[in-house]
């Protein structure tokens, strides 16, 4: 039986890490390496982490000032030992045979996914949105092709996935970011050649107030747009020009939705000057006509871009 490393950065989620690491203790598949990451935690939650560790051997927990989920996660990858890697957030939680499955169904390819389903702090169920991809194994151009018309959320988040660990070998993820997994799918996913994909719900995502993902759209959440022009130079330097542009014109709408929401701020003049300039690098390749007029246009006076959209 292959060891897993399970890797948890926590912080500050003294209500919830008991339940999430007894759902991975819990496991059907019980070869695992559990990771606790205690990212400079101000609550309890660095002792409630003590306390499981010293109930169960497989749980290792590590200590360190507040530097940021991404700094969690690095330090996670710094000190797995596993066959394979899975993501659970601290405030999360994953159905009983989830590790099983996944592993059951990675066979020879590199990552294996599964659905997820919503869930409120009252334990109301909310299913996930509609995932129209098939249950079975695709290319990565099908996963590209789903990225970005499907549901986003089920192909971009790291959670509610099993990795083959050598796929994390030379990635980690940027500092002091939001929207980290933007920067770490595409290399992640440019080293297969398979991936197993399936509908079925096992990780249970919590919905709360405080968390990073529903606080107010701030600067940093700019970060996201960061990752998609990161993504689009990735594809340009491989000439995947047809990827870089679908990364571009992503890029382009995170940056109207913060333009929109902050107005103009340095960060939103800096990524325009980004994008600019990858948008004269790429117009130039075999890009589609749709994209050299609408990308072109935003490029020419984002203004003028967002008047003609409305």
């Amino acid at each position: 039986m292959k060891l897993i490393s399970v890797i948890v950065p926590v912080y500050n989620t003294e209500k919830y890490i008991e339940k999430c690491v007894m759902s991975i203790l819990n496991q059907t598949y019980k070869n695992l390496e559990i990771i606790l990451i205690d990212d400079g935690s101000t609550d309890n939650s660095p002792q409630i982490c003590d306390s499981l560790a010293e109930k169960d051997n497989r749980i290792a927990v590590i200590h360190q000032p507040n530097g940021g989920v991404s700094s969690a996660r690095n330090i996670g990858l710094d000190n797995t030992h596993g066959d394979y890697i899975t993501f659970v957030d601290s405030d999360d939680y994953i159905a009983p045979n989830m590790i099983e499955f996944l592993s059951e169904n990675i066979g020879d390819t590199n990552i294996a996914m599964c659905g997820y389903t919503s869930v409120d702090e009252n334990g109301n169920l909310s299913p996930q949105e509609n995932v129209t991809v098939t249950d079975g194994i695709i290319s990565t151009d099908t996963f590209w092709n789903y990225f970005y018309t499907d549901t986003r959320i089920y192909y971009v988040t790291l959670w509610a996935k099993l990795y083959k660990s050598h796929l994390w070998n030379t990635v980690r993820f940027p500092l002091n970011t939001l929207h980290e997994d933007e920067f770490a799918v595409h290399q992640i996913i440019s080293q297969c050649s398979k991936i197993a994909v399936s509908k079925k719900p096992l990780y249970f995502y919590l919905q709360r107030e405080g968390s990073i993902m529903h606080t107010q759209f701030k600067t940093e959440n700019l970060n996201a747009a960061e990752g998609m022009l990161d993504r689009c130079q990735f594809f340009f330097n491989k000439k995947e020009y047809t990827l870089a542009e679908k990364a571009l014109s992503m890029a382009m709408y995170s940056i109207i939705k913060g333009y929109g929401i902050l107005g103009e701020n340095d960060k939103i003049k800096e990524l325009y000057k980004q994008f600019r300039l990858m948008y004269r690098k790429l117009v130039f390749k075999n890009t589609s006509m749709k994209f050299k007029y609408k990308c072109g246009i935003f490029a020419l006076n984002k203004q003028i871009f967002i008047k003609l959209k409305k």
